[in-house]
C-alpha cells in the first residue's frame, strides 16, 4: 500500500511539471518585435550577464527538466525567479545553457539557493531568488567570460525617459536569448499608500512586451551612464496582470547583500 502511495504522489509530482512547462504564446503582433542575439552580440555587455538554466530535480528521473533565464549580479551569483528554482532541496543540478562550448554543469556541492522570505501575515512575497556558487562552482566558470548586472531599487527607473528590456530564453525559440524593448513610460505599476489594484507595489506589469515560458527568472532591465540595472525579474503572465515581473525593492537590494556577504 505505502509503495502504491508513493508511485501515486510521484506520478502526481512529474505530471505538475510537465504540465507547468508548456509553451504559452503571445500574438505575432507582439513575437515580431522581438530580437535576437546572436553571434558577436552574446559576448557583448549585458548579454552576456545573461544565462539559460535547466534545473534537474530527483523526482523528474531525468526526464523533465525545469528551465528558466538568470542573471550574474557579480562573479559568482546570480539572480532569477524563485518559482524557478522551488523545491530546492531535491534540486541535484543545474546547468547553464546557452554560452555555446561554455555550458557548464552544476552539481548540488556546486552552489547553495537562497529564497527570498515570504510572509502570510504581511501578504509580503516577491518571486526572487539567488543562486550562489562555492569555490567548486566558480572553478567551473573560471573560463567563462561575463559580465554582471547591478541590482537597484525599482524605484531608480520611476520618471526616466529611457527604454526598458526583458531579455531571456523563451521556449518558442528555446536556444535562443531573445531581447525585448519598451519605453519605461509604458510600463505599469502602483505606488499609492497601500497598492491594491489591478498592480500591487510589488509587481510591474509591461503590456507592450511578449514573453512566454522560458522568460521567467529574466531581467527588466536598463541602462544609466554605461551601467546596465536590473530593477525587476520576470514572473510570468496572468489574466489579471498581463505580463508582469517583481520589483526589485532596497529590502531586496539588502537581503541580497547580506546572503552574499556571507558566502
Amino acid at each position: 500500500m505505502r509503495a502504491e502511495i508513493l508511485f501515486t504522489g510521484t506520478l502526481l509530482l512529474f505530471a505538475a511539471t510537465v504540465s507547468g512547462q508548456k509553451c504559452v504564446c503571445m500574438p505575432d503582433a507582439l513575437k515580431d518585435k522581438r530580437i535576437n542575439i546572436i553571434g558577436e552580440d552574446l559576448k557583448k555587455r549585458p548579454n552576456n550577464a545573461i544565462c539559460k538554466i535547466q534545473v534537474s530535480r530527483w523526482y523528474n528521473l531525468g526526464i523533465c527538466k525545469g528551465v528558466g533565464t538568470a542573471s550574474f549580479i557579480n562573479d559568482s551569483v546570480l539572480i532569477t525567479a524563485n518559482h524557478c528554482l522551488l523545491k530546492s532541496l531535491f534540486i541535484y543540478r543545474i546547468v547553464f545553457l546557452g554560452r555555446g562550448k561554455a555550458d557548464s554543469s552544476f552539481s548540488r556541492k556546486d552552489f547553495r539557493i537562497y529564497h527570498y522570505p515570504r510572509s502570510l501575515f504581511a501578504k509580503k512575497y516577491k518571486d526572487i531568488a539567488i543562486l550562489v556558487l562555492t569555490k567548486q562552482g566558480k572553478d567551473k566558470i573560471r573560463g567563462l567570460e561575463h559580465s554582471a548586472f547591478e541590482i537597484s531599487d525599482f524605484k531608480t527607473l520611476i520618471g526616466r525617459d529611457v527604454d526598458v528590456h526583458v531579455t531571456g530564453f523563451p521556449c518558442d525559440v528555446p536556444e535562443t536569448l531573445v531581447d525585448k524593448t519598451c519605453s519605461a513610460r509604458s510600463l505599469i505599476f502602483n505606488d499609492e499608500k497601500g497598492g491594491g489594484g489591478r498592480i500591487d507595489k510589488t509587481a510591474v506589469a509591461y503590456p507592450k512586451l511578449c514573453t512566454v515560458s522560458g522568460d521567467s527568472g529574466a531581467p527588466l532591465w536598463y541602462e544609466a551612464d554605461g551601467v546596465f540595472k536590473v530593477v525587476a525579474i520576470h514572473h510570468g503572465r496572468d489574466t489579471r496582470r498581463g505580463n508582469w515581473g517583481v520589483r526589485i525593492s532596497d529590502d531586496v537590494v539588502a537581503w541580497i547583500g547580506n546572503k552574499i556577504s556571507k558566502k
